[in-house]
């Protein structure tokens, strides 16, 4: 499994930019939609493709998700929420900074995990396809197909679309030559 691949080169090149972070976080945080799933949908829009699926709960990215990336991250909140104690939060900073790192880290390896797998989740977009187009009918996929989450997370489809927008805009300057 190549670590270091297209879909990673281009996930740390757009998250990079200023504002994507922020947006792509809220997003996953109050819409729960998948940071990496919209990074992928990006990096496949770029490649000309559609996304046609994301990986089953036996898939080895989803898998590696629930099992991996997910416990991390969870720890990894509740220690910022312990922090509010300032003993607590000048012992753990360190701390905070490593999980932080490792949860980059098995992040990278699901993004592998759907690079590896990627014609098993995308089709070949038709000629004269817009980028921005298929960027936004790749993200609308994974917004439609996420887990089923809670009533909080579903409520503010102006919010969630505002955000998508914003992203779409700052994807579009990766690509100065986009048809609108």
């Amino acid at each position: 499994m190549d670590i270091d691949n297209k879909l990673w080169q281009f996930s740390v090149a757009f998250y990079a930019q200023p504002g994507v972070a922020e947006k792509l976080l809220t997003l996953q945080n109050e819409h729960a939609v998948s940071v990496n799933q919209v990074l992928f949908g990006f990096w496949l829009a770029s490649e000309n493709q559609a996304l046609t699926g994301l990986p089953a709960e036996t898939d080895k990215a989803a898998k590696w998700h629930q099992q991996v990336v997910a416990p991390l991250r969870q720890i990894r909140f509740w220690l910022k929420q312990q922090r509010t104690d300032e003993q607590l939060k000048i012992a753990t900073v360190d701390c905070y900074r490593q999980l932080l790192e490792a949860e980059l880290a098995t992040e990278q390896v699901e993004l592998a995990f759907l690079f590896s797998n990627s014609i098993y989740y995308s089709a070949a977009a038709g000629p004269g396809n817009a980028l921005r187009s298929l960027a936004l009918q790749n993200i609308n996929f994974c917004i439609e197909n996420r887990a089923q989450s809670t009533a909080d997370h579903q409520s503010n489809d102006a919010h969630r679309n505002t955000l998508v927008q914003t992203l779409l805009d700052k994807y579009c300057l990766m690509h100065p030559k986009v048809e609108e």
